[in-house]
């Protein structure tokens, strides 16, 4: 079995030593979106282009409540999260809190041009929404 991790670790670094960034094929669970269809002149740079779909906290679940929490993330010139920060979580105590902050830094984002450049975004905020279906 340890064999088995060991090598799956080195098959993984070996990935990223030579640059193979997931492609959308390999995100299993979430959404990415198009822009393109938005009208002309949409300001897109704080709508994501891909939203992972987080994990429901399993108490949460299990008793039916709904709630949601508020991140607020960095934004690479890459479009990639490199920090985040819960502010808003509602109900408390739910764990709701901790499953979108394990979500965030999975959040693209096409980045930022300022004269030509991309640039790196503070204070982008997103909120994931957690709704039982009936």
């Amino acid at each position: 079995m340890k064999n088995i991790i060991g090598i799956s670790v080195a098959i993984l670094l070996t990935l990223l030593a030579f640059g193979c960034a997931p492609t959308k094929q390999q995100y299993q669970t979430g959404t990415w979106y198009d822009h393109s269809k938005l009208p002309p002149g949409t300001d897109t740079t704080y709508y994501p282009i891909y939203v992972p779909n987080p994990l429901y906290p399993a108490n949460a679940v299990a008793e039916k409540v709904d709630g949601y929490a508020v991140v607020e993330v960095t934004v690479s010139i890459q479009g990639e999260v490199t920090s985040a920060k819960l502010l808003e979580e509602h109900p408390k105590g739910w764990g709701f809190g901790r499953v979108s902050l394990s979500a965030a830094p999975k959040l693209r984002y096409n980045p930022r041009i300022v004269d030509g450049k991309a640039v790196e975004m503070h204070g982008v905020l997103y909120k994931f929404t957690y709704r039982i279906q009936p």
